[in-house]
């Protein structure tokens, strides 16, 4: 359930596997993170399964090397991304 907090934090889709998150993203940086945003970890290398519902949901993305090639179709599926940040 969102407190009235949570309500105004922008969500983020993280698109990278667990270890390459990791290791841009240590636990005091997915703290932050979390004080900044509501954000969920879409290690999936396709946009299918688990990870369309939060996308759907997404007002921005992080991506990494070893992300999904976004192309003109799933950006559709992701009416709400304002910004798309690179981690590299």
């Amino acid at each position: 359930m969102l407190n009235s907090v949570n309500m105004h934090k922008p969500r983020i889709a993280v698109l990278a596997g667990e270890e390459l998150f990791a290791s841009f993203f240590d636990e005091r940086r997915q703290r932050r993170l979390s004080k900044l945003a509501l954000w969920s970890l879409c290690p999936e290398q396709s946009f299918n399964g688990a990870a369309t519902a939060a996308l759907s949901k997404a007002n921005a993305l992080i991506t990494t090397w070893d992300s999904p090639t976004l192309s003109a179709k799933s950006l559709a599926s992701m009416p709400n991304v304002r910004m798309i940040a690179h981690c590299g």
